[in-house]
Order: structure tokens, then sequence, then C-alpha cells
């Protein structure tokens, strides 16, 4: 998977620059190991972490975000979200 990249207007030069956002290149490093810590598809764990980083609770995610995430139940993103917290630290 490919980090989401932002596009920035830089007025001087008059041309844009492409910046890979650093907080979702973690994220993706993160997403291996996740999903083989879990037994879970790497898919499903980079969109759970997409939506939790967006402000998503865990219980909207399980009911309404299901196509993204693969059909995770609540203790499966709650896995997520605690193996991801661990290893930010």
């Amino acid at each position: 998977m490919f980090p989401l990249r932002k596009f920035v207007h830089i007025k001087r030069k008059n041309y844009f620059c492409l910046v890979i956002d650093q907080k979702n290149k973690n994220m993706n490093i993160f997403t291996k190991r996740i999903a083989a810590a879990l037994g879970l598809p790497e898919r499903g764990v980079e969109n759970t972490l997409q939506l939790l980083s967006e402000g998503c609770t865990i219980p909207f995610i399980a009911r309404y975000r299901k196509e993204k995430t693969g059909g995770l139940d609540e203790v499966k993103i709650a896995q997520i979200a605690d193996m991801h917290e661990k290893l930010q630290e």
C-alpha cells in the first residue's frame, strides 16, 4: 500500500510539490506487523487504522464501515488500535 500523499502549492515557484504524510508512512510500517500478529488481512488493518486516525469510533467502524475493514468486529478493531498505540511508543 502506498502512503497517502498531498499536494502543496508553492506560490513563488508556481508548481505543485508532492509531500508524503509522515503519519501515514508510519501507519504503513505498522500495518504489516499488526496484520501478521493478529492474522488479519493487511488491507483491512490499513483501512481500520485510517478510519481511527480520522477520528471514527470503534463501534462506528464495526457497524457502518464493514466494507472497508473486511467485516472486522469490535474486538478485532480494538486489538488493532491497542497494538498500534503500543507500536507508536
